[in-house]
């Protein structure tokens, strides 16, 4: 529960920094490796968004510096109100 918290707690901070429309929902962790789903808003500009690739590079060097013990983020996109699975 502490490590979804934190990363919780470090999603809320980085979303904001993406374009409007774009959020961050933990789905799960195990074993070292978070899935994340990047909801993407009908009003998103969704060429804006970098690959997912670039967005796990990023969240895993900003998750780490909290959690050093991770060594994994997935991303996921997902509209709103569509089921996710991760």
């Amino acid at each position: 529960m502490y490590i979804e918290q934190k990363i919780n707690g470090i999603l809320d901070k980085i979303g904001p920094a993406f374009d409007d429309g774009l959020s961050f929902k933990l789905l799960n962790v195990q074993d070292g490796a978070a899935a994340v789903a990047l909801v993407v808003a009908p009003e998103a500009c969704e060429e804006c968004i970098v690959p997912d690739a670039v967005l796990e590079s990023i969240l895993l060097k900003e998750i780490r510096k909290q959690l050093p013990m991770m060594r994994q983020v997935k991303v996921t996109r997902s509209s709103p109100g569509k089921e996710t699975l991760a």
